[in-house]
């Protein structure tokens, strides 16, 4: 449309301006208005396609700063333009939001893992607090009895016990 209305416009100045002047000052202003009818459609087609290219380098630049770590950056909404490239960039967007939210859903599962594995250390810590520890403490105390003993026998396997049961029971208070 662009094209077409300044041909028109041009060669209408042309034919109008080319009857009152002579052919040796014509031909250069032909050119002058062919060169600045060049010059012009350039600078419109230069105009008209940066607007028309604006959504796409909108896009490289959020996936640029994507692949740079910044998961929070978003395509800006093209209100003018191509609907296909507005919907693409709210289609980008909205795979962007996904996969926060599924970040987000992966880190409170890997938090719930966490959980539960401390939960289970607290458990067998306890179990063996108040079962094992309580058990060897029990054995303990017997063999201590068993020391008294009148027999020689007796007396040296229950140290012996004791002992180990001494090194067991402070084995179940490190674990």
């Amino acid at each position: 449309m662009i094209v077409v209305l300044g041909a028109v416009a041009g060669t209408r100045m042309n034919m109008s301006l080319t009857r009152s002047l002579s052919e040796s000052t014509a031909v250069p202003l032909i050119l002058t208005f062919a060169g600045l009818g060049v010059i012009i459609s350039l600078l419109v087609n230069y105009l008209v396609l940066r607007a028309a290219f604006r959504p796409l380098i909108n896009l490289e630049r959020v996936a640029s700063a994507i692949r740079q770590g910044n998961l929070s950056a978003r395509a800006e909404a093209a209100t003018e333009g191509d609907p296909q490239l507005a919907h693409l960039a709210t289609t980008f967007n909205r795979t962007l939001d996904q996969l926060e939210r599924d970040r987000a859903e992966l880190r409170a599962v890997a938090s719930q893992v966490i959980n539960a594995q401390e939960e289970e250390r607290k458990r067998i810590a306890r179990e063996l607090h108040d079962d094992t520890a309580q058990i060897l403490f029990a054995q303990l105390l017997r063999l201590t009895a068993l020391k008294s003993s009148a027999n020689e026998e007796v007396r040296s396997t229950a140290a012996a016990l004791e002992e180990m049961t001494v090194e067991a029971l402070e084995g179940v208070r490190r674990l």
